[in-house]
């Protein structure tokens, strides 16, 4: 640190008195060649030999002290230093880079001492090491001097196997196997130029001509040669057409030429001739992952390391492709496999901090990015992977140090050019949108227009500056301005991608996002046009793709294309494309759901319904209240009997004033769930009816309807919808219901009565609270139990085992008091808690075969956001929507626990409704509209009535309860006797019924 200030001080004091001209800004100082850099260097280093002082050197170096691509070029021309067997001559150049890194000139000096060091260390190891001598041969026999080298080139040894051969060819000109050997060699210590020499003499003389056009292939295909390199793999194949590893090598070319289908069949070619031939397995896994196909991607990896189990590129290669499908434990497992194999794998770290990000574990991911970077410091790809885990974690700062340490490493490495933007983007003013358009600006002048990967880079670097102009329109004093900046920043991203192979994806991707901008802006015609192109295109590429699952992984990213359909025809004021717009959103999310429980791609859901079977659900006392949310705007249809759908819709005004606002609205809903009632939850939900517009929705109900049918979409199935159409925020009272879609309200009309409450013959199934007694729970599972006949599941016994078993019975009402999740990111990871630790996953319980169970109860439910903004970009699948499809026909589900006693007093007081035959929806509202009522007179008296009861039977529910009244007493002399104490929404609008509409 003392030597870092002083050196800052001695360099102060140079641009003071030595230098009075401004330092020029490193953008503004033009780069040189290659060959420029080069003997600049070379100048700087002789002159230093001879003895330069500083004052000469920084004359020399001028402005190229402060150019970046000076370093750039040191650092690329280091690594190639690095890479040689140390020379002779390397360490003078290595003891005169240390002396160019005492000039102490800033990133320069440091670059050059740096590999100066490296290289010195080099060059003494390799003076320190005695080389083995190579046993001579006491003969001139030319035979005995080849099978010599064959020994040192399989030990390795490559230098000795050369000068063998050459000793060899020395004696007998004629020995073609000798120039193949000799080729090998310089081959593999990266002189393909002579090793093409050596491979031609061997051809000439005929002397396994198969092996010297395979090895001649190779070097080829090093040198980028791919055209002769697949002629030779071709003559290979002539000369033996069982050479199964030429089939390998062709398929390499293939690949590198992108003739993907002939490359996936020369390496199934080789598979077939050697099955145990794991290249061909690996060559032929790469392809297919990079075609989509990750699940035929998997089984190649798979098959390769069943036949070569320490190869950890396998474990590397099969790891990538689990993450790729999303199986991010198991993608871990092999990442640490592959680093058992080799602990310096810097490829592994990276990966595994790629899928530790995955998992929102962003910590672990900067911990193996930091050891990606010490065992390869100039590695791009770590620092733009660290600073993006930074960036999550809100490091803004940290993570743009990063992307320019890429950047500095790398000056054309796009993706850290594209990831600084979005940092920049969330930043603090000075830095914002403005300032990240302005580095995607900058990032776009970097790129070389002949890289392979150019038009992915030009067409990201676009479609983020139009993603950024996109979300801030609707907070500038001129949205339209920003809106069209967008569009023409889309509309470049597309010229940029068009015809480009391998990025039709992206070109939809971008495409949907104009569409939404076109939408923003009432460009109607704009939109249509475009969705009718997405939408083919969209066919195009699913057809292409062909693997099922790669199929549904896209259908899935598109959907968003549906849903902009749907925003255009609720927009119209023909009520028969209004109908269409129902019916498109139902068909998209039972299409959703559809895909979701099979794990399969599907073009349609049979039966689609038509508005006249949604209108089914429909009575002169019942509405539905259906949402749609897309990419662009938030519509609510409001249903009526005999009536052509209402819509309300965002984009019916510009700007959009309710979609920014929902989802900060939402993002803080994520970040800080109710957890207690500290009185903010009411101004919250007041917020929620404002953006939801709910005011205007009661409006357009008829004063004859007394039940809601409320159909959310996507994140709004977290929300207590139905406390905004409560009191205090609706002056109207009505019965609510939930339904994941229309199909599933017509689905259990049909197939579920409504059932009998007080049948004796179908018990209440209870479980108590897996991990041991808990006092609300224990009164709860008490008071329910004198209401009907009962079998319960005590703590100890509630096992996974014995819980599934109990399930098989038939219940009229199961009711689990344990802990459960709703996972916002991960639907099949939402568990119930079991004894010791067991969990019921989701999917676990939909595997199981369960008898119809009228009423499913999870009052202990809280949905986990355990990612940074989860989204659901397609449809929410939570407990209510599992329950119903193992035939439940009501499920009684919370949005969050409360661990307190009106949590006991509502489900009592909603299950002593049932028992009175009060149909589920009208009792839930009755039980909570008595809750936010309820005063502490009346509490007591409850209190009392219920301790009575339990005296006897029950001592620890009898004292639970005496001292909930005591409290009640206490709270009563200081509030009042008429206070009621569970009016906040925290107490009651979590718990709510998903089901059947009676």
């Amino acid at each position: 640190m003392l030597k870092s200030t002083w050196r800052w001080l001695r360099e102060l004091a140079t641009e003071l008195l030595g230098n009075p001209t401004s330092v020029p800004h490193p953008t503004e100082i033009p780069p040189l060649t290659n060959e420029g850099y080069e003997s600049l260097l070379r100048e700087l280093l002789t002159g230093l030999a001879n003895g330069w002082g500083r004052e000469r050197a920084l004359n020399v170096l001028g402005v190229r002290r402060y150019d970046p691509w000076f370093v750039s070029w040191l650092q690329r021309h280091g690594r190639q230093l690095l890479r040689q067997s140390p020379l002779p001559s390397d360490r003078a150049t290595a003891e005169q880079m240390i002396a160019l890194g005492r000039l102490e000139v800033g990133e320069l000096s440091a670059t050059a001492r740096g590999y100066g060091e490296r290289l010195l260390a080099a060059c003494e190891a390799a003076a320190n090491t005695t080389p083995q001598p190579v046993r001579v041969v006491e003969s001139d026999d030319p035979l005995a001097l080849f099978e010599q080298a064959n020994e040192q080139y399989q030990a390795g040894k490559l230098d000795g196997a050369l000068a063998l051969w050459e000793q060899t060819l020395a004696l007998q000109p004629d020995f073609g196997a000798a120039y193949n050997g000799c080729g090998a060699a310089l081959y593999y210590l990266g002189r393909c130029d002579e090793a093409i020499a050596q491979f031609e003499r061997a051809i000439e003389l005929q002397a396994e001509v198969h092996l010297a056009h395979f090895n001649r292939g190779h070097a080829y295909l090093a040198l980028g040669e791919l055209d002769a390199a697949l002629d030779d793999f071709s003559l290979a194949m002539e000369r033996q057409p069982n050479f199964h590893p030429a089939y390998h090598g062709r398929g390499l070319v293939w690949h590198r030429l992108g003739r993907y289908r002939e490359a996936i069949a020369d390496f199934s070619q080789a598979a077939d001739l050697e099955p145990t031939y794991h290249f061909a397995y690996n060559g032929r896994g790469i392809v297919q992952a990079e075609l989509g196909n990750h699940s035929e991607a998997l089984a190649d990896f798979s098959l390769a390391l069943r036949y070569q189990p320490n190869v950890a590129d396998l474990y590397l290669n099969r790891g990538n492709t689990l993450r790729a499908l999303g199986r991010y434990q198991e993608a871990l497992t092999d990442f640490n496999q592959c680093l058992l194999v080799e602990p310096s794998f810097y490829h592994a770290y990276y990966s595994r901090g790629n899928t530790q990000a995955d998992l929102g574990e962003y910590e672990l991911a900067i911990a193996d990015y930091k050891e990606a970077l010490a065992q390869q410091p100039n590695y791009p790809a770590a620092y733009n992977g660290r600073g993006t885990a930074l960036r999550y974690l809100g490091r803004y700062n940290d993570a743009i140090a990063d992307y320019n340490a890429a950047i500095y490493t790398k000056d054309d490495f796009w993706q850290a050019w594209a990831n600084r933007g979005w940092a920049i983007f969330q930043s603090p003013p000075p830095l914002g949108a403005d300032a990240a358009i302005q580095n995607w600006e900058e990032g776009l002048g970097k790129l070389d227009p002949d890289a392979p990967d150019y038009a992915e880079a030009c067409g990201t670097m676009h479609y983020y500056k139009g993603q950024a102009a996109e979300q801030v329109a609707s907070d500038r004093d001129n949205p339209r301005q920003y809106y069209e900046q967008a569009i023409r920043s889309y509309q470049s991203a597309l010229d940029a991608l068009q015809d480009s192979p391998g990025l039709e994806e992206r070109y939809l991707e971008v495409m949907q996002h104009l569409i939404a901008a076109y939408t923003q802006i009432g460009s109607d015609l704009n939109t249509k046009n475009l969705l009718n192109i997405a939408t083919l295109l969209l066919k195009q590429i699913l057809l292409k793709a062909g693997d099922p699952a790669r199929q549904l992984a896209i259908a899935q990213k598109f959907i968003g294309l549906q849903q902009l359909r749907v925003d255009q025809l609720a927009k119209s004021v023909d009520a028969r494309q209004r109908r269409q717009a129902v019916e498109v959103a139902e068909e998209g999310k039972n299409l959703c759901l559809r895909w979701w429980r099979d794990r399969r791609y599907s073009e349609a859901t049979a039966p689609t319904l038509d508005y006249a079977q949604i209108q089914k659900l429909l009575t002169a006392n019942t509405s539905v209240i259906y949402w749609h949310i897309s990419p662009a705007a938030i519509t609510t249809f409001v249903l009526q009997a005999d009536q052509p759908p209402q819509s309300l819709s965002s984009t019916r005004h510009f700007p959009d004033p309710r979609l920014r606002r929902w989802q900060a609205w939402l993002e803080q809903w994520q970040s800080e769930p109710p957890q207690a009632p500290d009185g903010d939850l009411a101004p919250r939900l007041q917020a929620l009816a404002e953006i939801l517009d709910s005011r205007e929705i009661l409006s357009r109900i008829p004063a004859t309807v007394e039940q809601l049918i409320l159909i959310p979409h996507r994140e709004l199935h977290w929300l207590p919808l139905h406390a905004l159409f409560s009191p205090p925020l609706s002056e109207r009272e009505f019965r609510i219901a939930y339904l994941p879609s229309a199909r599933f309200g017509l689905d259990l009309d049909i197939s579920l009565p409504a059932p009998a409450y007080t049948q004796p013959q179908q018990p209440l199934l209870s479980v108590a609270h897996p991990d041991g007694y808990t006092p609300h729970n224990a009164v709860t599972l008490a008071a329910i139990a004198r209401l009907f006949p009962h079998r319960q599941i005590n703590s100890e016994d509630a096992s996974q085992e014995k819980l599934l078993q109990a399930l098989k019975t038939p219940a009229n009402i199961f009711h689990f008091s344990g802990e459960c999740q709703q996972h916002a990111s991960e639907p099949e990871r939402s568990a119930w808690q079991l004894a010791n630790g067991e969990q019921l996953t989701l999917t676990d319980f939909l595997a199981q075969d369960i008898p119809n169970v009228s009423l499913l109860c999870l009052p202990n439910c809280q949905l986990v956001t355990d990612r940074p903004k989860s989204s659901v970009p397609l449809e929410f699948v939570g407990w209510p929507t599992a329950c119903l499809w193992k035939n439940a026909t009501y499920a009684l589900v919370s949005g969050w626990p409360v661990r307190d006693l009106a949590a006991t007093l509502l489900t009592i007081q909603f299950y002593r409704l049932l028992k009175q035959a009060v149909p589920p929806a009208n009792a839930l509202a009755q039980a909570q509209q008595w809750l936010r009522q309820v005063t502490y007179r009346e509490l007591i008296g409850f209190c009392d009535e219920l301790a009575s009861d339990f005296r006897d039977r029950a001592p620890q529910c009898h004292h639970t309860l005496i001292v909930a009244r005591d409290r009640a007493v206490d709270a009563a002399e200081v509030e009042g006797s008429t206070h009621s104490p569970y009016a906040d929404p925290f107490y009651w609008a979590g718990l709510a019924l998903w089901g059947k509409v009676d």
